[in-house]
């Protein structure tokens, strides 16, 4: 056979999902310990999606036989909050670039990332 007669197929390629999560809790003055803050809320969704992350990329690397497109990446891209240093902000936002392997059941992810904004708190989307 002549090289120019074999063709790479794929089966299957990874779901590209952006995600912004939002976080709102009590705004006030940075010179306080403020309770129930979009701050910490956020930062529990972004050690979920961060560990998540961390898991995969285990993962990937201790299984010679998987490649990239087996894995779900996690990056976040984006955060965003606040209008002055001693000000804390009502509302946060963090932005997640995610690719879904094909053999991940979209569905059951979904839930395990809103399971991730519940354990957050309350005023989230």
């Amino acid at each position: 056979r002549r090289s120019s007669d074999l063709f790479t197929v794929f089966y299957g390629e990874r779901c590209a999902w952006w995600l912004t999560v939002r976080c709102v809790g009590n705004p006030g003055h940075g010179s306080r310990f403020i309770e129930n803050t979009a701050a910490e809320k956020l930062y529990k969704v972004i050690s979920s999606f961060m560990e998540f992350r961390e898991e995969e990329k285990l993962r990937l690397e201790s299984d010679s036989h998987l490649t990239l497109g087996d894995v779900t990446t996690v990056n976040m891209t984006k955060l965003n909050g606040g209008v002055a240093y001693n000000v804390i902000p009502s509302e946060m936002t963090a932005t997640f670039d995610l690719r879904i392997s094909p053999t991940v059941d979209l569905k059951a992810f979904e839930e395990k990332i809103q399971s991730w904004c519940r354990l957050a708190g309350d005023r989230k989307s």
